[in-house]
């Protein structure tokens, strides 16, 4: 799966449009895959990473930025 995952060209050029405005962090629980997620989000897009497992997630952002502070985005379901 994640090793044929394509990435189009407008994921990044959205991002580009408001990372002045927001913070954008990309949150993944996927150990095994972290190293191509590194790849395309840190060392192509210049975006931070963190792993954080699903049943974590919650408390991660409740702490870092409070959920009335937060839009999240997800691709799996929630």
């Amino acid at each position: 799966g994640k090793e044929y995952k394509i990435f189009g060209p407008h994921d990044n050029d959205g991002i580009k449009m408001i990372r002045g405005i927001v913070e954008i962090l990309f949150v993944t629980a996927d150990k095994r895959g972290y190293p191509i997620t590194e790849r395309r989000i840190v060392d192509d897009m210049g975006q931070k990473l963190c792993l954080v497992s699903e049943d974590e997630r919650y408390d991660f952002i409740e702490a870092r930025y409070g959920m009335s502070n937060v839009v999240y985005i997800g691709d799996g379901y929630y």
